[in-house]
């Protein structure tokens, strides 16, 4: 007791063994200490060890902490209404990593209504994964690979995240690699729609491409597929049915370009039994050439000077055609 006559803690021994501590503070309780059967090597009578309440000015329980016989243990906070806020689960700690667990911890946020909001796993190799609600449903996973570690930590990638709509459809997932890669895919109704592939920034690349961006139609089919070199040329690829229907070719747009062209766009079209080919050359002098082949045999070829003075060539156009030889056959 204290000098004014109050309860200052309350020892009880329960015939099983186990031992309850009350702890009062100006008369009112300010914590529960549990303990079962103190000082036994048969693991007492319960499945924990020890299980230690906090309770605030009013009474209402704050924190609950139970360490389990185990070695595992779990931390449950309250808010001032008894509503559960946060769980924070520990894997038993063992030098010789006999864990009982592949985590380390475990640690769960909640809202108002008793929801998960947040849940953050750290596992036994260092990787750490925090998954995010929204009403209950899983909004968001995002995986780091030993966050904070000096070496390139346990996986070939430094992180990774997906993001999903509110039925639970994944949305997005992005990939950064070790060597600081990242490809970020997107998806609609749960089909992937497009796929991002960036060069790292470190150390000018890895790869003789800046991005190479992948799009797709609603059955999984590619329908069109961009990459921009480092060199600032673009290539274009277009598909139909799965099958390369369109291929683009563009020059930097940085000063005078690395071509004597501007672009050349090829388009493939078959009719069940030839292939015809057509290839629009656009030079830097604002000469076109417009190339036709069928099975690979040149049929047609014309020559446009669309220059802005028209002084690029001393003609206006110039078409030749190629029999099935690919020979001149005729032009004008």
């Amino acid at each position: 007791f204290a000098a004014d006559g109050s309860t200052v803690a309350k020892s009880t021994t329960y015939d099983n063994g186990i031992t309850r501590v009350a702890d009062f503070t100006d008369g009112a309780l300010t914590t529960i200490t549990r303990l079962d059967n103190p000082g036994a090597s048969d693991g007492g009578a319960k499945a924990w060890d020890s299980i230690v309440s906090t309770f605030d000015a009013s009474g209402n329980i704050s924190s609950d902490s139970v360490v389990n016989d185990n070695g595992t243990s779990t931390v449950t906070t309250y808010n001032a209404e008894g509503t559960r806020t946060g769980v924070v689960k520990t894997d038993n700690q063992t030098v010789d990593g006999s864990d009982l667990n592949t985590w380390d911890t475990v640690a769960l946020t909640y809202d108002g209504a008793g929801n998960v909001t947040e849940r953050t796993t750290t596992y036994d190799n260092g990787v750490v994964r925090v998954d995010t609600f929204t009403d209950g449903v899983r909004s968001s996973v995002t995986m780091t690979d030993n966050p904070g570690a000096a070496d390139d930590g346990v996986k070939s990638w430094a992180s990774q995240q997906t993001t999903y709509d509110a039925a639970g459809n994944i949305t997005q997932k992005s990939v950064v690699a070790d060597d600081g890669t990242e490809t970020a895919t997107t998806f609609l109704d749960g089909n992937r729609a497009t796929v991002v592939m960036t060069d790292s920034l470190l150390d000018g690349g890895f790869e003789t491409w800046e991005s190479i961006t992948s799009t797709y139609d609603a059955t999984g089919e590619i329908t069109q597929k961009t990459r921009v070199d480092d060199d600032g040329s673009t290539t274009i690829q277009g598909y139909t049915d799965g099958a390369l229907t369109a291929f683009s070719v563009v020059d930097s747009p940085v000063g005078a370009g690395n071509e004597i062209w501007d672009r050349i766009d090829t388009t493939y079209a078959s009719d069940g039994t030839n292939t015809t080919t057509t290839t629009l050359t656009t030079y830097d002098d604002g000469v076109e050439s417009l190339d036709v082949r069928v099975d690979g045999v040149r049929t047609q070829r014309v020559d446009t000077d669309n220059s802005a003075d028209g002084s690029a060539r001393i003609w206006t156009t110039s078409e030749d055609f190629f029999d099935a030889t690919g020979e001149i056959s005729g032009g004008r």
